[in-house]
């Protein structure tokens, strides 16, 4: 007689289930066996009053696909925790691998667990899990993403020159990417209602393109990204730099002897003027008056003889250099005005005067 040990009960119960009897010998036959088949069997033979037993464990070798159970989606500073388990006779040897890295992260038989405490966005990736069962190698992976998010920046050239491109990118890395959008700060409302070219504003970063700035463009500039619930904002002053030649109203003007020139000139930052005709004069006088973005300087020398028709003024920002030679008006009735006089307008921030007398 064929018994089997009944895998629903408790052992101590000794509840068998029989399979076959029959007389000298008894054979037990199951086709497409699985993993329930697996177990003790016993075989008891009487004989008169005699009973004799035999025991024999059948294991059934099997394998399932493995399984990943854990959470793939964290936020930066959580740990991950994620567990591969494969169900299989033998125990499968199970590791753990990221796609980018040749190391074994962790390794067990039956189940393993992959533990990384305090995840960064580096976390984030393809995780594998390799299952080696006998001759037989099983495969599993699955994406892991750690929420996190960088402050904007904001890269390119804030100082142009008039009539060159303003060129900004404000980008924030993050996950999910954020809305990134320009604004300026005298508006109240998104750049891209107003009079630019080609502005942009995307995910993950936004570049900001104005054509041929001019001075009005000068300003600062206001980066927001927006990232889940939240907004960061940064900031980025703007300086359109801008150089003229030399302003109608500059002249010079030679009468007793007293030679007066005017010369005028506007940009950002503030031009400076210099005379060289002073390198051979020791007695002189220099006034230099401003207004917004104009500078007027007026400059008075006694000569003897001036034999030159012009006069050279040197303007420079920093930016340009403008070279002007000033026509001289000589004997210029009293009435008349000193050519730049009337485009002095009002008094300006700075004033100075140079004055040194002969030794």
């Amino acid at each position: 007689m064929w018994k089997k040990l009944n895998s629903t009960t408790i052992l101590q119960n000794r509840t068998y289930t029989v399979l076959t009897s029959d007389t000298g010998s008894a054979t037990v036959f199951i086709q497409n066996v699985t993993t329930e088949h697996s177990g003790q069997y016993i075989c008891t033979a009487t004989h008169l009053d005699t009973t004799m037993t035999s025991y024999v464990n059948v294991a059934v070798t099997y394998t399932r696909k493995p399984q990943i159970t854990g959470n793939t989606s964290i936020k930066e500073g959580d740990d991950l925790n994620l567990t591969c388990s494969v169900e299989s006779f033998p125990p499968s040897l199970i590791m753990w691998s990221k796609l980018t890295s040749v190391t074994n992260l962790h390794n067990d038989t039956g189940s393993a667990t992959l533990v990384i405490p305090n995840g960064t966005a580096e976390d984030s990736g393809q995780y594998i899990c390799t299952a080696k069962y006998m001759s037989n190698t099983l495969k599993e992976e699955v994406h892991v993403t750690v929420i996190y998010k960088r402050k904007p920046q904001i890269i390119g050239t804030t100082t142009v020159k008039k009539g060159d491109v303003l060129n900004l990118t404000c980008s924030a890395e993050s996950f999910p990417p954020a809305l990134i959008m320009w604004k300026k700060r005298s508006s109240n409302t998104n750049l891209l209602s107003g009079n630019y070219t080609d502005l942009h504003n995307g995910t993950g970063s936004s570049t900001l393109v104005i054509h041929n700035v001019t001075a009005e463009y000068s300003g600062q500039y206001v980066c927001t990204a927006k990232y889940l619930d939240k907004a960061i904002t940064i900031h980025a002053s703007v300086t359109v730099t801008w150089f003229s030649e030399t302003q109608d109203g500059s002249g010079c003007v030679l009468q007793s002897e007293v030679l007066t020139c005017v010369c005028i000139s506007e940009g950002f930052p503030l031009p400076t003027i210099k005379w060289p005709l002073l390198k051979n004069h020791t007695e002189y006088s220099v006034i230099t008056m401003v207004s917004k973005h104009t500078v007027n300087s007026t400059v008075s020398v006694t000569v003897n003889k001036h034999s030159n028709s012009t006069v050279e003024c040197v303007s420079n920002n920093g930016n340009g250099e403008n070279r002007e030679n000033l026509l001289i008006h000589q004997n210029l009735p009293e009435k008349h005005a000193v050519p730049g006089k009337q485009q002095r307008g009002k008094r300006g921030q700075r004033r100075s005067m140079l004055k040194s007398k002969k030794q």
